[in-house]
This record gives C-alpha cells, sequence and structure tokens, in this order.
C-alpha cells in the first residue's frame, strides 16, 4: 500500500549565472537530502521563452520585447518540515521577481 511521504519533490528554473548560489541556499536551508545522501541536486539545460508586459519589473529585459534566455532546471527532494525555510531561502538569492518552482508531494513505494 502507498502512503503519504514526508518528503517533497522540487523543481526550480534559475539563469545559469545563479545555480551555484541557489544550490548553496537550498543546501543551507537542509534542502537536498535524500535518505543517507546530502546536496543531492538533478540540473538541465531549459530555455525560458517570454515577454515582459506592462505591470512587469524585468531587471535585464525591455517590456513587450520577447526574451529567450538559457536557464538551468535544478530538481531536488526536501523534508516537508523544511520547505518554508528552503523557499525563503530561493527568494533571497534568486534574481527573478516572480520564480517558476513547483512543489509535489511523494508517495512511498
Amino acid at each position: 500500500m502507498l502512503k503519504k511521504s514526508n518528503k517533497l519533490k522540487v523543481y526550480l528554473t534559475c539563469p545559469n549565472d545563479f545555480v551555484e548560489q541557489v544550490k548553496k541556499a537550498i543546501w543551507d536551508a537542509w534542502g537536498a537530502k535524500m535518505w543517507n545522501y546530502s546536496y543531492c541536486f538533478f540540473v538541465s539545460d531549459w530555455k525560458w521563452y517570454f515577454t515582459p508586459e506592462k505591470w512587469a519589473h524585468p531587471n535585464i529585459w525591455e517590456l513587450w520585447k520577447a526574451e529567450i534566455v538559457d536557464e538551468k532546471m535544478i530538481e531536488f527532494m526536501c523534508e516537508s518540515d523544511v520547505i518554508e525555510q528552503v523557499v525563503k531561502e530561493i527568494k533571497r538569492v534568486h534574481p527573478y521577481e516572480e520564480i517558476g518552482i513547483d512543489i509535489q508531494e511523494l508517495l512511498e513505494i
């Protein structure tokens, strides 16, 4: 029988220049642990396609100009009791005003 796990799977995108800073913030908040292993991340290449609109506050792009940015997808597991601190630390170091982040509950098998 499957049961709800206390572990979460977290996915977020990040500009290439900020990957190590974001990973360190996650680790410092006790994220990225898997059973008897620590500092566990999957990192893959992504492209982000977007256009900043009227109410956006982009830090390096122009309003209404379509952009393509090379990024990384960072994936890691996290205990549910530290997720709020992990997200707080990600927001502290991540350069975007809106962070693409997904958090999934897991089942134990």
